[in-house]
């Protein structure tokens, strides 16, 4: 059933009357509903908010990034911060969308996705919000500290990462920018690798991405709590 503009008005004029007053006000709440702010449903304070997220756009040049097994472990890692945040909630995936979003995610990584295709992954999906990160910068300063026989190198890992949060309902966008540094005091391969998946457990490059992703979501989710 479809209400004209005539018809509201009508029900307004009708408010004179108490009883009949009151009527038309329910019939106006059943079917227009309880009027609600565009971004209500999404930045609710407390409310978890399903959410997906897409991948991860790699913006670096150096070499050592351009493997394709990095991008999902980079999304990996903002699905956990998300999740951990206690704002986003995932749903359930079968095997065979799971395995298309991966394909995604390593699409994003190389930059196989372009912008036309992006707006296409976007509509299909059923989540409330949509997530991806931009990976701006990477870092590796070294420093040396002798103190007599005793000759110490430290070897950090610097990044900087763009989070990125998309309402599909509204087109509202959260941007926030995070940077992460972890230290070690021997020199490390960059990344390691098992099987088809990139290893950033416990790593040099998994310490300074989980911080600058942690750093970027902590900025949303206050943004979406004011």
């Amino acid at each position: 059933m479809r209400f004209e503009y005539s018809s509201i008005v009508n029900a307004c004029q009708c408010m004179r009357h108490p009883a009949i007053g009151a009527f038309s006000f329910l019939i106006l709440m059943t079917f227009h509903g309880t009027p609600v702010s565009e971004n209500q449903m999404a930045t609710e304070p407390g409310k978890q908010i399903t959410c997906e997220v897409l991948g991860v756009h790699n913006k670096l040049s150096d070499k050592k990034w351009k493997d394709e097994r990095i991008g999902p472990g980079v999304q990996a890692l903002l699905t956990e911060a998300l999740f951990e945040s206690g704002r986003f909630k995932f749903l359930e995936t079968k095997d065979l969308i799971q395995k298309k979003r991966d394909e995604i995610a390593t699409g994003m990584w190389n930059g196989r996705y372009k912008k036309k295709e992006f707006s296409l992954l976007i509509e299909k999906t059923e989540s409330e919000v949509l997530a991806w990160a931009t990976l701006l910068y990477f870092g590796r300063p070294q420093t040396e500290l002798s103190i007599g026989i005793v000759h110490r190198n430290t070897e950090a890992a610097v990044i900087r990462i763009e989070i990125t949060l998309l309402q599909k309902s509204t087109g509202k966008k959260w941007v926030a920018t995070g940077e992460g540094k972890s230290t070690t005091t021997a020199s490390s391969v960059l990344f390691t690798y098992q099987d088809d998946k990139v290893n950033l457990d416990e790593t040099n490059i998994g310490n300074a991405l989980k911080e600058a992703i942690t750093n970027a979501v902590d900025k949303i989710v206050k943004d979406l709590d004011k």
